[in-house]
């Protein structure tokens, strides 16, 4: 089967820039979604509520979660919101670390983002990655 070319636009500074101011009107509704999403559902006492969190914020940031039930099953028997309120990075370990049939699933990248999403003042995104590299 034959390839089909596709010509690209060349970029100018005015392109990029375009670019961007698109992709931060997008990132601006995502953003103030999720603040509404966790200001609602602030604790993970409920799985309902676990599991809608661990959706949204797997499908936004595309964090590459197949078994999103099953992370939420995980994080809400965790009883993790006093970890996360002290900004310990033990609770990315905890979320992080998923046992899904015989084998362990590590999700940094969605453990770092819930529990900053959680703890926004406190624990920023990085300050969580950080903690666990180091």
């Amino acid at each position: 089967m034959p390839t089909k070319s596709v010509e690209l636009p060349r970029p100018t500074p005015y392109l990029v820039a375009s670019y961007v101011e698109t992709f931060n009107q997008k990132q601006a509704v995502v953003e103030r979604a999720l603040t509404k999403l966790f200001t609602l559902f602030p604790e993970n006492i409920q799985l309902e509520h676990v599991l809608i969190k661990v959706v949204a914020l797997n499908d936004l940031y595309r964090t590459g979660i197949l078994a999103t039930f099953q992370v939420a099953e995980h994080v809400f028997r965790l009883n993790i919101d006093q970890i996360i309120k002290e900004g310990k990075s033990e609770a990315v370990e905890l979320i992080g670390h998923v046992h899904l049939g015989k084998g362990t699933r590590k999700n940094y990248s969605f453990a770092t983002k819930y529990c900053a999403w959680h703890n926004p003042e406190v624990s920023k995104v990085s300050r969580f990655s950080v903690s666990c590299v180091i």
